[in-house]
């Protein structure tokens, strides 16, 4: 949300019609060659079926292939990207303590979770993302 609101309201209008337009643009050709491979391969398959009957085994057992290899990489590819955003808020802490030295110092008798938020919601913007970032990474974690 913070980007629509450093970006004046024409810029973000301009980028949002030329989205539009290549989308217009691509959509079309997309769509054909789908349609295209698909009749490809319906028909391929259909004339080998009629030329030699047992393949019909042969495109079931690839279609059930199909299946789980689909399955298996929806599972896979969600595990890839939780794994992407810890890591990234990994390196995002990272870089913040080597680029801005920050840290919070309190005495012994303050360390108190209410005295902890506290000094949380005083720090910019930034810096708050990150403390948050921790916090969702320490809850996928457990």
């Amino acid at each position: 949300m913070e980007w629509f609101y450093r970006n004046l309201f024409g810029r973000i209008i301009q980028r949002t019609n030329k989205d539009q337009d290549d989308m217009d643009g691509t959509i079309n050709n997309y769509i054909c060659y789908f349609f295209t491979n698909l009749f490809l391969i319906i028909g391929t398959t259909v004339y080998i079926v009629i030329a030699m009957p047992p393949f019909i085994v042969v495109v079931v057992f690839i279609f059930i292939l199909y299946y789980f290899v689909i399955n298996k990489y929806l599972t896979v590819s969600r595990e890839i990207k939780r794994i992407e955003v810890m890591i990234y808020c990994i390196f995002r802490l990272l870089r913040e303590c080597l680029l801005y030295h920050w840290s919070v110092r309190l005495p012994m008798d303050k360390w108190s979770s209410e005295h902890i938020r506290n000094k949380t919601t005083s720090l910019p913007k930034y810096r708050r993302d990150s403390i948050n970032m921790c916090r969702l990474i320490v809850m996928l974690q457990s």
